[in-house]
């Protein structure tokens, strides 16, 4: 898969960032006795693969300017490589971040060492390892744990939405093109084969992201059941459910007004989704526009509200971008892809008058 020009400058840039640091605090980067703060970078990996080659390219520049020459280039860039992988081990195992931490202390204290020894010619002795180990460890567990550790959980407790832009940052989309010519049509008996193709197509696609709909839901009989209701419903004006049509009149997504409520203000509640193949085109913005239209002057809805994870930028930035604001943010409320996450909801009073 082609990786995105703005993930390889963030990228490009912690890789300088890493070497940056670490040679112009040479004094306290290199020998023995070392606290190489950029060695908390390593915890970027935790939150996001992308990093882990990042902070590796990083330790290789920053080495070439070592003291201890090829020795530490070799050494130095493995030691951090295995590292990295243990890191991003321990996350998927265990999703620990303590543990996570402790690995650059671990296998620097095991490997660096050795670096010292053949750079100085005095033999690879169990007398002479032990000492360079404890200082290695010392400074690497000052860095990485006391130091890094400590920044992560601030920053995972006061500004979790930081996080979420570390864990999300090579998915957060590019500048939108044009959105395409698209139209919205109702939900029908007409339409069900083409929307039933498309939910089967981008079932893994949606469920990346969204809450999966289970099994029984894509068995054909139970399909058509559920859409057979679904258009009572929306007759009744419980609901209000369409399908998004693409340039070439393919099903491009669908966008739905659920939840309907006729107090005294009438409001309902909007969810879209849109097909892989169709995703960062300007679809669901352009969608969302259109549906909330629809919504006013011919559902005559008087406030819209909105949900999405904590995770999902992409369907933040749509909902933002629609004149939707932020209420509230609910604790472990979706499960997506067997995860609890965060949920955002949103909100919107409609420009409609009586």
């Amino acid at each position: 898969m082609k990786m995105k020009t703005h993930t390889l400058t963030i990228m490009a840039m912690v890789a300088a960032l890493y070497a940056a640091i670490t040679v112009s605090q040479a004094a306290i980067g290199f020998g023995p006795i070392q606290f190489r703060i950029a060695e908390s970078l390593n915890l970027l990996a935790f939150f996001n693969p992308i990093f882990a080659p990042a902070v590796l390219l990083g330790v290789f520049v920053a080495n070439l300017f070592s003291p201890y020459g090829l020795v530490d280039i070799i050494f130095g860039t493995l030691a951090s490589l295995v590292a990295l992988l243990l890191i991003l081990a321990t996350k998927k195992l265990t999703n620990n971040l303590f543990i996570a931490s402790l690995w650059p202390t671990i296998v620097n204290a095991l490997v660096i060492p050795l670096v010292f020894l053949i750079y100085g010619g005095d033999g690879v002795t169990l007398a002479a390892f032990i000492p360079f180990a404890q200082s290695v460890a010392i400074g690497q567990f000052v860095v990485v744990t006391l130091f890094g550790y400590t920044i992560c959980r601030v920053l995972m407790a006061r500004y979790p939405n930081f996080i979420t832009i570390i864990k999300n940052v090579d998915k957060m989309p590019s500048a939108e093109k044009p959105a395409a010519q698209i139209k919205l049509e109702p939900l029908s008996l007409e339409n069900a084969r083409d929307v039933y193709e498309f939910e089967i197509k981008n079932r893994a696609y949606f469920e990346k992201h969204l809450a999966s709909r289970g099994d029984d839901y894509y068995e054909p009989e139970k399909y058509n059941g559920i859409i057979a209701a679904i258009i009572d419903e929306q007759n009744s004006g419980e609901c209000f459910m369409y399908v998004i049509r693409d340039e070439a009149g393919g099903v491009a997504g669908r966008v739905n007004f659920t939840s309907v409520q006729s107090g005294d203000v009438k409001t309902a509640e909007l969810g879209y989704r849109i097909g892989q193949e169709s995703a960062g085109k300007g679809i669901a913005t352009k969608a969302v526009a259109m549906a909330i239209k629809l919504g006013t002057e011919k559902h005559k809805l008087e406030g819209i509200t909105a949900g999405t994870s904590t995770e999902n930028i992409a369907s933040q930035r749509v909902l933002e971008k629609n004149g939707f604001v932020f209420v509230e943010k609910a604790n472990h409320h979706m499960q997506i892809n067997g995860e609890w996450v965060d949920s955002l909801k949103y909100a919107r009073k409609t420009e409609h008058t009586k």
